[in-house]
């Protein structure tokens, strides 16, 4: 299974053609801790919804040029549009991360008459579309059911890790998400995968499965007797 690319958050106003710019929070994300380079795959969503794939093509000190190789459609239900005048403090945040989390399909703040809010600013505004891209959920976060899946918070960049275990997370936690089988446990259930056995960043001993990344040949086979081994073949 291939490695998912990184992906962020876009306005659509960046996107040009096949060329996207992307700057800001995004940029320090994708230069300084994710330390991409030219010629790396990442992905992209804009506050429309869509999903743009393509290989940064420079990174300077103001931007990074993507070139766009691949662009989809949101599709599906019509959109949820929720409009809501802006709130001050950080009660907007929780709002438009709420908002996602029910699945609005767009949010539109709106200056109002008696906003005291009058201009939110450029960082807010891409705070806002950051959380709405988030994609997160509330399903299932209360009961006895399949509770957090998650991984090494170096997975894709770890220097020790066997491969990047992210795609593996992300496929185990779509498909135990409403599971008829998954809701009705006696206790709570969690899942952490870690892309190697020398380091404890994934914590999977202290999880009630934990799984981690080995490779396999055709005439060996490794096993952890504390946990579950992830298991490729080469």
């Amino acid at each position: 299974m291939s490695s998912t690319p990184p992906r962020f958050a876009i306005s659509s106003a960046n996107v040009r053609g096949n060329e996207a710019h992307l700057a800001g929070a995004e940029l320090h994300h994708l230069r300084d801790v994710l330390r991409l380079r030219p010629g790396d795959a990442v992905g992209l969503v804009d506050e429309r919804g869509r999903n743009l794939s393509g290989r940064i093509a420079l990174i300077d000190a103001a931007a990074a040029l993507i070139r766009i190789e691949r662009v989809q459609e949101p599709r599906g239900a019509p959109p949820l549009i929720l409009a809501l005048a802006i709130i001050k403090g950080p009660r907007m945040d929780l709002a438009v991360e709420k908002a996602a989390e029910l699945g609005a399909s767009e949010v539109w703040p709106l200056i109002c008459a008696r906003c005291v809010v009058r201009d939110p600013g450029a960082q807010r505004l891409a705070r806002w579309r950051r959380l709405a891209a988030a994609g997160i959920t509330t399903r299932e976060a209360c009961g006895n059911s399949v509770r957090n899946v998650t991984a090494c918070p170096y997975a894709g960049v770890c220097p020790d890790e066997v491969f990047d275990v992210t795609p593996y997370a992300r496929a185990l936690s779509k498909f135990l998400l409403g599971h008829p089988d998954c809701q009705n446990f006696g206790r709570k259930f969690k899942h952490a995968f870690s892309g190697c056995a020398q380091h404890a960043c994934g914590l999977v001993s202290m999880h009630d499965m934990g799984m981690v990344a080995v490779e396999r040949s055709e005439f060996v086979r490794r096993a952890k007797t504390a946990s579950v081994v992830l298991d490729r073949k080469t």
